[in-house]
């Protein structure tokens, strides 16, 4: 019977011993599985990400314009319409006092709401409250909401690009 050396064991010569070898294919593979938790946290505690499309428009000189009749929008009452694919609140205070603002809470993007017994407009999500000029009020949420240009010609309402 042949002897085998002692100590001729690649792994055992001091390259890499079978357990250091194992240990690091599990800690590559617990860190891989542990990146998307951890960019959940990252993404959930940091500022609300703005989308680029009105920016983008601006830089273009582009204009989205949105036109609703007046009709459809009776005294303390509110409307969602799209302009450029981004849902903005329109409200009718009371008149011809209409405002508008981007649906969008600046706290975590979330759709908001006009309530019309509270004169207010609120994100159901985290509680964030605003006024009828886009202010923050309480919350969570700390930015205001952007406003949208709003024009009335007649019985028509015009709403276009964020100022």
């Amino acid at each position: 019977m042949k002897q085998i050396k002692t100590g001729t064991n690649p792994l055992k010569e001091g390259k890499i011993s079978r357990r250091s070898f194992l240990s690091s294919i599990v800690t590559v593979w617990g860190a891989i599985l542990t990146l998307p938790f951890i960019y959940g946290i990252v993404d959930y505690l940091s500022p609300p990400g703005k989308k680029f499309t009105s920016f983008r428009n601006k830089l273009q000189n582009k204009v989205e314009v949105t036109s609703i009749p007046l009709s459809e929008l009776p005294e303390n009452s509110s409307k969602f319409i799209k302009i450029d694919d981004e849902p903005v609140l329109v409200i009718r205070k009371d008149g011809m006092n209409i405002i508008a603002f981007s649906a969008i809470c600046t706290h975590l993007d979330c759709l908001v709401g006009y309530r019309k017994n509270e004169k207010d407009i609120i994100c159901n999500c985290h509680g964030s409250t605003f006024n009828l000029d886009g202010m923050p009020q309480e919350g969570p949420a700390k930015e205001p909401l952007s406003k949208y240009n709003l024009t009335i010609e007649g019985d028509k309402i015009t709403i276009s690009n964020p100022i």
